[in-house]
Order: structure tokens, then C-alpha cells, then sequence
């Protein structure tokens, strides 16, 4: 789960990171890319949002909310997991 494709998935190199609920998931090597990304993003909400705050706190709210975007992106992935299997069990 990304927040950008930087390559396809089929073409690349994959490596397991860790099994989940029998959902293995995998990484390329381009994936580090998404991470600065999404701090990026977050600083930038932070920016747009508190323009009377300090830079500081502004760039430490940001990394905040891009790490608040990174586990709520993996969370719902979680989610579709989960759903996938109520839905096959009936």
C-alpha cells in the first residue's frame, strides 16, 4: 500500500517483509520513495492548515500526520483483508 507507484509490481524484484492473517506482504525497492513522500504530504497539510505556528511545530505536526497517513492507509488495506474473508466464509 502505497501512496505512489514508482514501478510495476509484476516487473520488479519482490521481497516478503512479514505474513499477516495468511496475506503476505511484499516490497520492491523502490519502496523506501513513499515514505519521504508521505512526510511531505503530511508537513504540507500541516503548512496549509496552521500558517500562524511556528516552522517547528509545523514541520513536527506534518511528520505526525504523515505517519497518521501511512498506518491509516495500512489499516484499511487491513480492512479489505478482513472483509474478503467474512465474505468468502458465508
Amino acid at each position: 500500500m502505497t501512496l505512489f507507484a514508482f514501478e510495476t509490481i509484476e516487473e520488479s524484484r519482490q521481497r516478503k517483509l512479514f505474513t499477516l492473517l495468511e496475506v503476505d506482504f511484499l516490497s520492491t525497492h523502490r519502496f523506501w520513495l513513499n515514505i519521504p513522500l508521505m512526510a511531505i504530504a503530511g508537513i504540507a497539510v500541516a503548512v496549509i492548515f496552521s500558517l500562524t505556528d511556528q516552522v517547528g511545530s509545523q514541520v513536527l505536526v506534518g511528520l505526525g500526520s504523515g505517519l497518521l497517513i501511512m498506518l491509516s492507509n495500512f489499516f484499511h488495506g487491513l480492512g479489505h483483508i478482513i472483509g474478503n474473508r467474512k465474505v468468502r466464509r458465508r
